[in-house]
């Protein structure tokens, strides 16, 4: 009796050990042209799943840009597609992916994005999107021709803070990202996470875009303490992003149309960018050409972003000095809360004071 409850033990021992992850589950048999295509695989949380977009130009035969697009809290897949992200990645040539978070305690989908959105996860099992998005990218690859020089993150709300998070943590598969009301929220968020996303991130460069309203209630611009953790300040953060990126001083302004107004620093560490885009008065919103007032078409000009980055990266070479900016007038920092009307120099000296 002894000795068949050992083999038992054994049996159910070696299934165990065998189990494997980050295998495909479902899988397209042939990616076509204007498709959208499932892919689902295990991790330790359960069953993952992902949807990959193919524009409608796509052709095997040479490497596409590839961009991610991970949705809000209580969000899903269809977010992205709802948002007409097809016909942009159609419009600039990208091969898309578009993934499902899990459930929350709440039962809501989530990205554990750090101190925004797990609660924890519903499994009670720590949930490592991070992996999941490596997988997804190993995934893709062996299906579509990928340009592995050209991966992108775009994201909303909690899909920014995991964005934000896949910069610190996996630089070395993207090149880019575009977040958008979400920054840095590695747990246990505020001065502890920044120092996290410090240490992961080391002397890596990509580039990142950054969308922010100043009226946004959920991700507040001056920070807060709501979510799982301490939630930094908007520019507390992208100042830490130019300087993890070793950016000079020398700072631009491309587009101001009253609403949205952006910084940028070109000259970072490999050729790298960082743009901050304010929106005055803006709200928690992903904005659109269609759906929002005034229209904006945020994935559009996210994909705009990446293509300028992809070219200073070829040109990187044959780049001087860059020729030094005056800051923008006034626009870009004229608010109410006059906490945030000082130079970005005096953000920087006054992190060093905090210890960020």
């Amino acid at each position: 009796m002894l000795f068949v409850c050992a083999l038992l033990f054994l049996s159910f021992a070696s299934s165990f050990a065998s189990q494997s992850y980050d295998v495909a589950i479902d899988k397209p048999e042939a990616v076509k042209p204007g498709s959208v295509n499932y892919f689902s695989f295990q991790r330790p949380e359960g069953l993952r799943e992902f949807w990959l977009y193919a524009p409608k130009q796509y052709d095997d035969n040479k490497p596409w840009p590839l961009a991610f697009y991970f949705h809000g809290y209580q969000g899903d897949y269809k977010q992205g597609i709802d948002l007409n992200m097809t016909m942009d990645a159609d419009n600039f040539g990208y091969l898309m992916i578009f993934g499902r978070g899990t459930p929350a305690s709440t039962g809501f989908l989530s990205w554990n994005g750090g101190v925004c959105c797990n609660f924890p996860n519903s499994t009670s099992k720590v949930v490592d999107d991070v992996q999941f998005t490596r997988t997804a990218l190993q995934l893709t690859q062996a299906a579509v021709n990928v340009d592995a020089k050209r991966v992108y993150s775009m994201g909303w709300s909690n899909g920014a803070f995991m964005s934000e998070r896949l910069a610190c943590e996996a630089a070395d598969i993207f090149a880019g990202i575009a977040a958008d009301e979400g920054t840095v929220g590695i747990e246990p968020g505020g001065k502890e996470g920044m120092r996290k996303c410090d240490s992961s991130f080391g002397s890596q460069h990509l580039s990142l875009l950054h969308f922010h309203g100043t009226a946004d209630p959920v991700v507040s611009w001056v920070g807060s303490g709501s979510l799982n953790g301490s939630v930094v300040a908007v520019l507390d953060d992208i100042t830490r992003w130019t300087r993890r990126l070793g950016c000079s001083s020398s700072v631009g302004q491309t587009f101001n149309d009253g609403t949205f107004s952006n910084m940028v620093w070109n000259s970072c560490r490999g050729g790298s960018s960082v743009e901050f885009m304010t929106i005055r008065n803006g709200n928690h919103w992903w904005w659109t050409q269609y759906n929002t007032n005034p229209g904006f078409p945020m994935a559009a000009y996210s994909m705009t972003f990446f293509n300028r980055i992809s070219q200073q990266q070829a040109e990187k070479p044959m780049i001087k000095k860059h020729r030094t900016h005056n800051p923008p007038s006034s626009d870009w920092r004229d608010y109410e809360n006059k906490e945030f009307q000082k130079t970005m120099d005096g953000w920087a000296m006054e992190q060093e004071q905090d210890g960020f």
